[in-house]
């Protein structure tokens, strides 16, 4: 550990100082990036209020960087995709073999789909993937929301976006051929990921596949539509004992004792759906004092109420499953009204 620790220390310590020298963001980085993507268990990095390396007993160390230190590892303009939530829980078939295909090179741009409810966790999935593939993205992990205020955006607003990103100075064009003449010379030769999240559809996204060797494109959508060569990677709801372990790492640590029982029927009045899952075990973490069977009772009665944190950003599922289903009104009303009439049948 000694000839990671003394280096690592000495480097970060005069980026600290402002006395850097030649390689020391280098070093720090390539450090880093080693530590996250190899998720080493008794090694990790942290954002917090002072720069330091926290050593534990053996070969356990934490690396914790102030978001000024980190910015200059990484700019946030390049660097765009936030890490996966730690608790990220399943999918390691998904995840090994989008890291395997990404991974391996192609001469052709390499476009993954990834489909699947509100709620189930398509970016994070994404997340995931970015962050087992850093390495191989030395230029760049883009992420671009395809929709502000549940419209979709032009290709010219997106393209604008992904160029600033990169070069934040340019002077562009008002046109699309234009700006995307632009995009591709600026992303030839370069090596990165480009995630473009929540796709309301596939219409646009021809002009925005970077150039051919060096760049992966993510692309995640509620929505099935077809890309050339798109690996399409279908989201199913969790596996009940991937439900069952996901809802038990968000309890540990708050002091409830939940049995197996009670896990295997919140998971089941959740639908397997990791958003529900993730809002039922924050709300039953904060509230320790609240009987598990009450709550049951309560997720019975008034299911999407009970699944709604008041103080947490996109927690709420009753209002995600809204957006698929005004989504859905515009684009078919007739099957909407289909869907809606079916919903007088009780599921669970």
């Amino acid at each position: 550990m000694r000839d990671i620790l003394e280096p690592l220390t000495q480097a970060l310590e005069r980026i600290q100082s402002g006395g850097e020298r030649a390689g020391d963001v280098d070093l720090v980085r390539n450090q880093v990036i080693r530590m996250r993507t190899a998720q080493q268990r008794d090694r990790g990095v942290m954002v917090g209020t002072a720069t330091h390396i926290e050593v534990h007993t053996g070969d356990v160390f934490h690396v914790v960087l102030t978001p000024e230190i980190w910015d200059r590892l990484f700019p946030p303009r390049r660097f765009q995709v936030a890490p996966p939530t730690s608790l990220f829980t399943g999918r390691e078939k998904e995840v090994e073999d989008l890291r395997e295909k990404l991974s391996a090179g192609t001469t052709s741009v390499l476009v993954t789909g990834i489909r699947g409810m509100g709620g189930i966790g398509k970016t994070e999935l994404a997340r995931m993937v970015a962050e087992v593939t850093l390495a191989q993205c030395p230029d760049g992990q883009i992420q671009v929301d395809m929709q502000k205020d549940g419209v979709a955006l032009k290709p010219e607003e997106i393209l604008r976006s992904i160029i600033t990103s990169l070069e934040p100075s340019a002077r562009l064009p008002d046109e699309l051929p234009q700006l995307a003449a632009i995009y591709r010379d600026l992303l030839k030769g370069r090596r990165g990921l480009l995630l473009l999240d929540n796709a309301r559809d596939g219409r646009g996204l021809d002009a925005l596949l970077p150039p051919p060797q060096g760049w992966a494109v993510i692309v995640t959508s509620r929505t099935r539509f077809h890309v050339q060569g798109m690996i399409k990677v279908d989201l199913e709801l969790l596996a009940p004992e991937e439900a069952h372990r996901l809802m038990r790492r968000h309890l540990e640590g708050s002091g409830r004792s939940v049995t197996d029982e009670d896990i295997e029927v919140l998971c089941k009045r959740c639908g397997y759906l990791p958003l529900a899952i993730r809002v039922a075990a924050s709300y039953l973490a904060t509230y320790v004092d609240w009987p598990v069977a009450r709550y049951l009772e309560a997720l019975e009665e008034c299911r999407l109420e009970c699944l709604k944190l008041e103080d947490a950003d996109h927690a709420d599922v009753g209002a995600v499953l809204q957006v698929s289903i005004d989504q859905l009104r515009d684009r078919d009303p007739v099957q909407s009204g289909q869907w809606r009439t079916l919903a007088v049948f009780p599921t669970l």
